[in-house]
């Protein structure tokens, strides 16, 4: 796929405000706004469901010309044994930030620490081993329980949302734990 993109953000909008203020308007401008970048995605991927042998694999790349959204690198594999109603499965995976598109040079001075808080979103890499067990109860719903192994760099927030990337709490999420274990329960049905 490949498009044009242009972002509205209130947050953006309120630092490139503050920066007017300074004269470093369009410094913030540049490091911040997507504005008709040209942005593409590519992905293929296959999969493989005969008797009792499951598997699944996805290769994705993600290229934006330039503002505050990364380029990425991705995939996973997934592989699992049917036994009956049950089938056991383990998930790879990783996502790569490939560039980062945009910087907060130094010339925006006291409002640069901001600028990075607010880029810092586009950091999202993470590695994620998962096991899971997936169990056909009726023949129009399965009940699937996963447990996922996150390690993240530390200068990553995963795909962890950051609500409010300049606020303490989330900065100290973004610098806190590498490794984040999630545990999930669904019901799947069809009516």
């Amino acid at each position: 796929m490949q498009t044009r993109v242009t972002v509205d953000s209130s947050s953006f909008d309120a630092v490139i405000s503050a920066a007017n203020g300074f004269g470093l308007g369009a410094v913030a401008a540049d490091a911040l706004l997507v504005q008709g970048a040209k942005a593409t995605f590519t992905g293929v991927g296959a999969s493989l469901d005969r008797d009792n042998i499951v598997l699944a694999t996805e290769f994705t790349k993600r290229r934006i010309s330039k503002g505050a959204f990364a380029d990425t690198t991705g995939w996973y594999v997934l592989g699992g044994y049917r036994f009956g109603k049950l089938l056991p499965y383990v998930v790879f995976s990783k996502l790569n930030v490939d560039d980062v598109n945009s910087s907060a040079p130094a010339t925006l001075g006291p409002l640069r620490p901001t600028v990075v808080a607010l880029q810092s979103g586009q950091y999202v890499a993470q590695r994620t081993t998962a096991v899971g067990l997936r169990w056909d109860a009726l023949r129009n719903m399965d009940v699937k329980v996963q447990f996922d192994h996150i390690k993240k760099p530390a200068n990553s927030n995963g795909l962890f949302l950051v609500e409010n990337p300049t606020a303490a709490a989330d900065q100290a999420f973004q610098g806190a734990k590498k490794n984040i274990n999630v545990i999930s329960l669904a019901v799947d049905f069809v009516f």
